[in-house]
């Protein structure tokens, strides 16, 4: 199993470079309105900014939510300004296998610090259907 832990910043509008600067954070990635994204090539309807951490086969998912959570909570007035200025301001889990069963855990520790920056978390689970 592999994926990523993306700090995720969604509005119809984002000065980029600004919000860079006011989290002191460099994007992973940045999507603008009406660019040509993903594998169906549609538009983009909105502006994304996002900041990454990726884990791989043997690494353990919830000690990288932490090393993100702790990062995050370093800048966590900026993000609660940024969670006012902006439509959408959350994490977003991307989980990759090529089986269906998994599991997670996830530490009350670092639910406590999703509520400390006051965002939420979303789960999306991507399987390539290699089970039985």
């Amino acid at each position: 199993m592999k994926g990523e832990f993306s700090f995720v910043t969604v509005d119809d509008s984002i000065n980029f470079d600004e919000m860079s600067k006011d989290i002191n954070l460099v994007p992973s990635r940045v999507i603008r309105k009406g660019e040509m994204v993903g594998y169906t090539k549609q538009k983009a309807p909105f502006d994304v900014w996002s900041f990454s951490i990726k884990f791989d086969k043997g690494e353990d998912i919830s000690s990288t939510l932490e090393q993100l959570l702790q990062l995050l909570i370093s800048r966590s007035e900026a993000i609660k300004a940024l969670s006012k200025q902006y439509k959408q301001v959350r994490i977003d889990l991307y989980l990759r296998s090529e089986y269906g069963q998994l599991g997670i855990e996830f530490t009350k520790e670092s639910f406590d610090k999703l509520a400390q920056l006051g965002i939420g978390m979303d789960i999306h689970i991507l399987s390539f259907g290699k089970a039985d």
